[in-house]
This record gives structure tokens, C-alpha cells and sequence, in this order.
């Protein structure tokens, strides 16, 4: 939440196809919100804009 500077986190799992799950081995999704961000649950899944996800990498990236 510090690097990103988001105001909360959800961290979704999806076990089975009945709950969207499209990767089907264990994995969870970590999604940083926002207040007033336009996500809404249940979502439909697309692609995701290149420079905001490369934004949050670099953001993410080990600093040391």
C-alpha cells in the first residue's frame, strides 16, 4: 500500500471455474484500491493498461 500509495488492498483467490477462475493452479490476486477507484466485485476480467502495470512494477521493484 506504501509504494503504490493506495488507500487498501483486496487479496482474491478463486478456487474452480464456478468463482472465475481462469489459471487453474493456486495463485491470489493482490489488487491495490483507491478511493473512488471504478472497480466493482464481482468483475470482468481484461487487459490491463501496459504503463499502469509497469508503473506499479517499478513501484514494487526491491529498492535495496
Amino acid at each position: 500500500m506504501e509504494r503504490l500509495h493506495a488507500d487498501g488492498v483486496n487479496v482474491l483467490n478463486a478456487a474452480g471455474s464456478a468463482a472465475w477462475q481462469t489459471v487453474f493452479h493456486f495463485h491470489l490476486h493482490v489488487i491495490p484500491r483507491y478511493t473512488d477507484d471504478p472497480l466493482r466485485l464481482p468483475w470482468i476480467p481484461g487487459p490491463g493498461d501496459p504503463d499502469e502495470i509497469k508503473a506499479a512494477a517499478d513501484a514494487l521493484e526491491d529498492q535495496a
